[in-house]
């Protein structure tokens, strides 16, 4: 994990400054479906879209059900450089709130500038890691 917004540690009740550098397996436990966390990684590792709910805990060990989507994002060069994922709980959502969580998720950025490119920009004036919308979010530099 590089980023977290406050809304993910709402969410899962871990620190911001907890998380940053570690893999998001500490979410994991005994409930945790290893096909959903097959799907997971194979989505980061090949840069693809992927979304999946699986359970997972939060810091006093509590499971909740994480609807979990991912984007992968290119620079310019076409260079793949992390995911961005959008933690939800899946308990709270209706229809309507999963629909709400697919359209955030074709909000996110599928790239951004090189270094000294500033010719194609998908979001003019924002940075791969700014907060676009609502909901839990953290970027994820490839496995």
């Amino acid at each position: 994990i590089v980023a977290a917004n406050e809304a993910f540690a709402q969410l899962t009740g871990h620190a911001r400054e907890d998380v940053i550098g570690r893999n998001c397996r500490f979410m994991q436990g005994p409930q945790t479906e290893q096909d959903a966390v097959r799907r997971v990684v194979e989505s980061v590792r090949c840069a693809r879209q992927g979304q999946v709910e699986l359970t997972n805990y939060k810091a006093d060990g509590t499971a909740f059900r994480n609807l979990l989507s991912l984007q992968p994002v290119h620079d310019s060069n076409g260079v793949y450089r992390y995911s961005i994922g959008v933690l939800s709980d899946a308990a709270t959502l209706d229809e309507g709130g999963r629909e709400e969580v697919e359209r955030l998720r074709r909000l996110l950025p599928g790239r951004f500038d090189a270094p000294g490119d500033e010719s194609q920009s998908v979001l003019p004036g924002r940075t791969p890691t700014q907060r676009h919308g609502e909901g839990s979010y953290f970027s994820t530099s490839p496995l």
